[in-house]
């Protein structure tokens, strides 16, 4: 059965599996429905029929009445969504077809989840794209000028999302549900040209059949695969080069800004596409001009940034940082920390660890730490603040900030570096980066104030 074996090879289901079939009453779910049917005791499938009432049309009722006398007659569990697509489009500015898609797959979702809190089975969405689809969203992605990724067209599972037909052409599925005896829902809104992918169904690919290609269906299907299969490759290749040349991690991806550089631009914009689709799961919004904006931002100078559909891009010196940004970035206040005994002690602060102890002069190691004169009675470690100056020779002091920028610390790191202060407030040390010329110690002291520093926790 080319069902199965389509499903196989896709690994679309498993013996056991609880499977929600959306259920339109259209010929295309109602094959799906039929097939599923077929397979149901063998493979122990536990299905239920999942179906929107958009409120858009007058048949709209009807349509939900004769699915759920479905579930009825096969005994499925019938779950209905009734939301208006219109309203839905109206209140979050999208068209008619996208608002109706969201509320479709914002409903089967939030099913699953409600069946896998009482099911200790698989959970999956089945839904009824055909090869026809796949040619139409084919078509759209083309006239839409999305990429590579676009014209692989409709994959047969992603996630939890399969389509078990997407093999058949749409006079196959006719054919298939003549002959098993459904009575077919009619949406007349399919025939109405002035949505796209209508007037691509009606209207295009049957010129196209006519005047150039009669087996449209069957090549560009073809091709998807075959383009399908060069993106998978694609995908390795991008990932690969992240991993040997920079640093993903949580919302954040740092690469070496000269290995990407001198890549070729098609390779540079492929590797944007995939860390972007990596940090957001989606490239929805983003233009082909957006695209080479990004290019040509990555080239400018150090310390620019740019923001755009909520990722950041950042310069920072030899490094390209491309940051999620967060709908609400918690900033997390550093509170001073004051130490009057400087006999031995260990503190933690941000992502460092800080020994300060009196040490006997002929004590004094190799290890990398810092003296100060045994006048230094007390230390206060905090975060920087504006107007922060170092004392670094004779009536010569130079700006923290300048500071961070010579030592090419990238700048969202600066507030988590620890800054030493005597009681008076004076800067005797920034971190790992520079020491005051406060509190020098000198040939004979018998004893020292000594401070070493440790990073316990890279941070992006």
């Amino acid at each position: 059965m080319e069902f199965l074996e389509f499903s196989r090879a896709n690994n679309l289901f498993s013996k056991g599996d609880a499977i929600i079939l959306a259920v339109s009453g259209g010929s295309d779910s109602l094959c799906m429905l039929g097939k599923f049917l077929e397979v149901k005791e063998e493979y122990n499938l536990k299905l239920c029929l999942a179906h929107v009432n958009h409120l858009y049309r007058k048949e709209a009722s009807s349509d939900a009445q004769y699915v759920r006398e479905l579930g009825e007659k096969y005994g499925l569990d019938f779950y209905l969504e009734e939301k208006s697509m219109v309203d839905v489009a109206r209140k979050e500015g999208l068209s008619i077809e996208e608002a109706g898609r969201k509320i479709r797959y914002d409903f089967f979702y939030r099913l699953k989840e409600d069946l896998e809190k009482n099911t200790d089975k698989n959970v999956l969405v089945a839904t009824a794209h055909n090869k026809n689809d796949l040619v139409e969203t084919f078509f759209l992605n083309l006239f839409r000028g999305t990429g590579l990724k676009g014209l692989t067209g409709i994959k047969a599972k992603t996630d939890s999302l399969i389509r078990p037909i997407l093999f058949m052409e749409k006079k196959e599925i006719e054919s298939y549900v003549k002959e098993r005896g459904f009575k077919v829902r009619i949406d007349k809104t399919n025939f109405q040209n002035d949505f796209t992918r209508n007037s691509i169904r009606n209207e295009l690919i049957p010129f196209i059949k006519e005047k150039y290609q009669e087996n449209i269906i069957e090549n560009i299907f073809r091709t998807a695969a075959l383009l399908g299969s060069d993106y998978d490759l694609i995908k390795l290749n991008m990932d690969d080069f992240i991993y040997e040349f920079g640093v993903f991690k949580e919302n954040k991806c740092i690469l070496d800004r000269d290995s990407f550089l001198c890549k070729p631009k098609a390779f540079k914009l492929n590797l944007i596409r995939r860390i972007i689709f990596k940090l957001k799961g989606t490239l929805d919004g983003f233009t082909k001009a957006q695209f080479e904006e990004i290019l040509n931002f990555l080239g400018s100078l150090s310390g620019k940034e740019m923001k755009i559909l909520g990722i950041s891009f950042r310069i920072s010196f030899d490094k390209i940082l491309i940051e999620k940004i967060l709908e609400k970035d918690v900033i997390r206040e550093i509170n001073p920390i004051i130490i009057s005994t400087l006999e031995d002690t260990s503190i933690n602060f941000c992502d460092y660890k800080i020994d300060i102890k009196r040490i006997k002069s002929k004590k004094r190691d190799k290890t990398k730490a810092y003296y100060f004169s045994k006048d230094l009675n007390k230390i206060i470690i905090r975060s920087r603040k504006d107007g922060d100056r170092l004392l670094y020779s004779e009536g010569k002091s130079k700006k923290l900030k300048d500071i961070f920028i010579e030592s090419k610390l990238d700048k969202n790191l600066r507030d988590k570096e620890p800054i030493f202060t005597d009681e008076n407030g004076d800067i005797i040390l920034v971190s790992n980066i520079r020491r005051s010329s406060r509190y020098y110690t000198k040939d004979g002291d018998e004893e020292m104030v000594m401070i070493n520093i440790k990073k316990v926790n890279k941070t992006f």
